[in-house]
């Protein structure tokens, strides 16, 4: 049975990190998050890691800010758009191409998250959040045993 994912609009496989085996990826880095801690709004750094960024959230929901700088940087604080995208448990978040390299992204230090099914989970004693972020290291960059 042919499906179409509904973003290339192929039929059968939609590859994530595209078909050369250059471009899969080479590195997972988990990070865990308790109670209410987060991480800065950045970029992932544009010459070490390739065109595709996939998240993979386990355990407690989360709202990831995603904030469209004037200057695609990590230090500009003027910021054109912003937005909070619910990342659910055992969800799969995919960042490319404008996703990617005109918006930082970020856990912020927020107590409270509203989700569809269980109404509002307060981010204290207890909560914990892992996410799994899997991205390509381009060549020229240190990979593990070098």
């Amino acid at each position: 049975i042919a499906s179409t994912c509904g973003l290339c609009h192929e039929s059968a496989s939609c590859p994530v990190f595209g078909t050369s085996s250059q471009e899969f990826p080479s590195q997972i880095l988990v990070n865990e998050y308790v109670d209410n801690w987060g991480i800065a709004s950045h970029f992932e750094d544009f010459a070490a890691f390739g065109d595709t960024i996939a998240t993979i959230s386990l355990g407690n929901p989360v709202y990831m800010t995603l904030e469209q700088p004037k200057e695609p940087n990590n230090q500009c604080g003027e910021i054109l758009r912003d937005t909070k995208v619910l990342l659910e448990r055992r969800s799969l978040l995919i960042l490319s191409g404008e996703a990617r390299n005109a918006y930082r992204h970020g856990i912020t230090r927020h107590t409270n998250v509203w989700t569809p099914d269980q109404g509002l989970l307060k981010r204290e004693g207890g909560y914990r959040r892992v996410s799994l972020t899997i991205r390509h290291l381009l060549s020229g960059r240190r990979q593990a045993g070098q």
